[in-house]
């Protein structure tokens, strides 16, 4: 039996063995793989309705990064992902590493199975090996594979007038076989070849007239489509196509780059709606793949039984049969069965589900009647052409519901068709020469991916390009850049050339395209990287190539740095933020570096030196740091002390550092206000002053002069009292300005009275300091001196009209303590009297 290596030339394949065959890696059965493989293999054998059981026989990759992956089907969404590490839906079998136990089977309940495998770009190992077993309902020879006595109706490329061929239209004998409440489901084993695309379209099966009237499977001309649907009946007729239906029945999910002739089996239904609407549904292997609703002119009528005649071979939906250009096919096992309009679309999937996996080909009306729910839509099998050999002619069994025809006989009328094989230019063929075997291509040029980006930054991109599906003959490709919202010369350079493989070479080429960085914030842009001018095939052969990509640029301006402002106060001995701002720009982490310089300000002296990085992270826009000054002890006089604080350096860096700074605050100034405010104190600790007299009290500041100061004075004790021994001015506020110090001289006036009191004290405190020290000498005490009183021995008084005495010994009793002598003159007027010891004055 055959054995396959993936490779560039089979990727995409169909294999289509029966059983036996083998499938390894791209290094063969003992061999190891290639880095950053990605390859695609279908295993479907021929006719196959069971199961399929693959077995595999050895396996060792890279664990966690080099898988094998079975899954059951081609999942026919384009959001699947091919990408998990667990069984689960159509994944089947997940194989990685290098302790994977073989032999271990695994079995796919489709009849088929999608095998993906792909590699890193790092560690190769032996990769792996697998066979497969598939069941059909066909008989296998058990020693050579090949089915026994089954013949397909084989129709010719190059269709000419004896290529279709007629049957006998009395299987519609009656008037009411295909009214307009009859829905419409047809099926058939199918494999077709098609040969280049043509003006018209092209048909292998129809039920109508010669015109081609009626219902017809019909290849696609132009277009994506390879597969069409179509009916027409008395009273107009209406179109709908369903995207290749031969190339795999995929909706973009995974498009198969090499066109393979394979035996599928294909249905299509009309489903009437309404009398005027209809949805056609599109059936491959089984499962539903496509529906398109569909709106009538005019009302449903029925195909009329005199034109409708059956045709089988290169059919054509124009008057004149095409004689080039055309395709060919085989065909086997068709039927036609009506259900009477009102069946759910869930009727119809189970019917074509049920007819694939049960493979009662020769009897679909079990099947077809057990799909409905109620039997009031009354389905029925119109016909069944089975094609077997008698001898050397190739007959059809035809069973039917209507009319003569039975379930259980081959109709003898009508519907009965022998020929030999050249008869009509049709022949039949064993379906062992069907099998399809993978032919040499040339292959495509496809780009790795769809959608590149990079940052404006970067400098360059690579794109590059494999060659898919083929290695046959030399294959050459153009490529050029084309403007998107990114325009060459600004965000990227605009790049031309061409991608050219010699024969058998599949080697991934790649291009360089410089990128641009425009130095301005903007959102992303966009430009395009095109293939074209194929020298050898078109790109529309191959779905799943990629022919142009989409190129992202990523601005990447990492803004501007800037401090928010050009100068900061601070006082000294206190600390100031200083922010830091990103604008135009906020691309990526940026550490950006903080140092200070010294002014008249000095550090370790003034200040405590920066040398600080800030790290802004993607997006970030702001950022602070601290900048701390010292209490120097001195006192300083303008200019005053300042210090700069600056951006040093930013990594990474997009752009020349004078460019970061344009118009922006690279630096600076933090301005320290001095803050030796001073000391206040008394400049003496104690005062005296004769009774009478005014006193001076100095309170001087010292040791600093910053900023306006206040103290007050304030009596604490004492025995003086004021308004009798001095003018009260306590509490006496004292202040400078600022920069201002020195003595302030406080001016404390005594007073003096008609009686001797003797000396006097008073305490001063410094209270309420604003901006001020506690200085050396807070307190000071003040003598208020009385003088002294000296006694002298009294004469006789010369007394005068006003009775002035001249001196008297005092021996009051205010002064018991001595006796003094005090010289006095007075006057008396008026009745008084003064007594002393030795004499008495009075005047009356």
């Amino acid at each position: 039996m055959p054995s396959y290596n993936l490779s560039s030339s089979i990727n995409y394949a169909i294999l289509t063995d029966q059983t036996g065959s083998a499938v390894f890696d791209t290094g063969g059965p003992s061999g190891n793989y290639g880095s950053n493989e990605n390859f695609y293999v279908m295993i479907a054998p021929a006719y196959a309705t069971g199961t399929l059981t693959l077995n595999l026989t050895s396996f060792r990759s890279e664990n966690g990064f080099d898988y094998l992956r079975i899954y059951s089907d081609i999942p026919p969404t384009s959001s699947f992902s091919y990408n998990a590490t667990s069984v689960g839906g159509y994944l089947i079998g997940v194989f990685t590493g290098p302790s994977v136990t073989v032999p271990q089977t695994v079995t796919s309940s489709t009849g088929k199975a999608y095998i993906r495998w792909n590699s890193d770009g790092s560690v190769e190992d032996t990769g792996f090996a697998l066979q497969w077993t598939g069941s059909g309902f066909y008989t296998v020879n058990s020693s050579s594979g090949v089915t026994t006595n089954k013949y397909a109706l084989t129709i010719p490329k190059g269709a000419v007038s004896g290529s279709v061929l007629g049957f006998n239209n009395g299987v519609f004998t009656g008037s009411s076989i295909l009214t307009a409440d009859k829905d419409i489901l047809f099926g058939a084993w199918l494999k077709a070849d098609k040969g280049n695309r043509d003006a018209t379209k092209r048909g292998i099966f129809g039920l109508g007239n010669t015109n081609g009237s009626g219902i017809t499977i019909a290849k696609e001309a132009s277009g994506p489509a390879d597969f069409s649907f179509y009916y027409r009946d008395n009273n107009g007729s209406f179109i709908t196509s369903f995207s290749d239906i031969m190339m795999g029945g995929n909706t973009g999910a995974e498009p198969i780059a090499i066109y393979i002739p394979q035996w599928h089996y294909y249905g299509v239904a009309l489903r009437k709606t309404s009398t005027t609407g209809a949805i056609a549904y599109a059936y491959r292997d089984g499962y539903l793949f496509a529906s398109n609703p569909i709106t009538y002119t005019a009302s449903w009528g029925a195909v009329s039984s005199s034109a409708a005649t059956l045709l089988v071979g290169a059919y054509r939906t124009s008057n004149t049969i095409q004689s080039s250009n055309t395709w060919s096919g085989s065909v086997d096992d068709m039927f036609m069965a009506t259900a009477i309009t009102g069946a759910g679309e869930s009727a119809f999937n189970n019917f074509y589900s049920s007819i694939y996996n049960s493979g009662n080909w020769a009897d679909p009306n079990a099947v077809i009647t057990g799909a409905f729910s109620t039997s009031s839509y009354s389905p029925r099998v119109l016909f069944n052409w089975r094609f077997e050999e008698t001898g050397s002619v190739l007959n059809t069994l035809d069973y039917g519901f209507y009319g003569i025809h039975s379930a259980s006989t081959t109709s003898s009328a009508g519907g009965t068709l022998s020929l030999t094989p050249t008869s009509s230019g049709i022949s039949y063929t064993p379906y062992s020469s069907l099998a399809y075997t993978v032919a040499a291509n040339s292959g495509v040029p496809s780009l790795t991916s769809a959608s590149y980006g990079t940052g404006e930054a970067s400098g360059s991109l690579f794109v590059y390009v494999d060659r898919l599906s083929g290695s046959a003959g030399a294959l050459s490709v153009d490529y050029s850049t084309v403007n998107g919202t990114a325009v060459s010369g600004t965000n990227y350079t605009k790049t031309t050339g061409s991608f050219s493989w010699a024969d058998g070479i599949t080697t991934r080429q790649s291009a360089s395209i410089p990128i641009l960085f425009d130095g301005v914030q903007t959102a992303n842009k966009v430009f395009y990287f095109t293939l074209s001018n194929l020298s050898v095939g078109s790109f529309a052969s191959y779905p799943s190539a990629i022919s142009s990509s989409t190129i992202t640029v990523v601005d990447q301006e990492q803004g501007t740095f800037s401090i928010e402002s050009s100068s900061y106060a601070v006082i000294e001995g206190n600390s100031t933020t200083i922010k830091v701002n990103r604008y135009s720009g906020s691309f990526g982490a940026v550490n950006v570096n903080i140092t200070s310089s010294n002014g008249t300000a000095l550090s370790a002296t003034d200040y405590n030196a920066i040398s600080q990085t800030l790290a802004f992270a993607n997006g970030e826009t702001s950022k602070t740091l601290t900048a701390t000054t010292i209490d120097n002890g001195t006192d300083v006089i303008p200019p005053p002390l300042y210090f700069t604080v600056g951006i040093n350096t930013i990594t990474p860096e997009y752009l020349p550092l004078a460019k970061v700074f344009t118009g922006t605050n690279p630096y600076t100034t933090v301005y320290i206000t001095d803050n030796e405010t001073g000391s206040v104190r008394f400049t003496n600790s104690s005062l005296t002053g004769a009774i009478g007299s005014t006193i001076t009290i100095p309170v001087e500041r010292y040791a600093g002069s910053d900023f306006a100061a206040t103290a007050s004075v304030t009596r604490i004790g004492g025995t003086a009292v004021a308004g009798i021994d001095y003018t009260e001015i306590f509490s006496y506020n004292v202040s400078w300005a600022d920069q201002e110090s020195g003595v302030k001289n406080i001016s404390l006036q005594t007073l003096n009275t008609d009686v001797w009191r003797g000396n006097k004290t008073l305490t001063l405190e410094l209270t309420s300091l604003t901006n001020l020290n506690i200085g050396s000498i807070m307190t000071a005490s003040i003598l208020f001196d009385a003088g002294v009183i000296t006694e002298s021995a009294p004469s006789l008084p010369s007394v005068s009209p006003d009775y002035t005495i001249n001196s008297f010994t005092n021996a009051s009793s205010q002064y018991t303590r001595r006796v003094e002598q005090v010289p006095l003159r007075f006057g008396i007027r008026g009745p008084a009297s003064i007594r002393g010891s030795e004499y008495k004055v009075t005047k009356e």
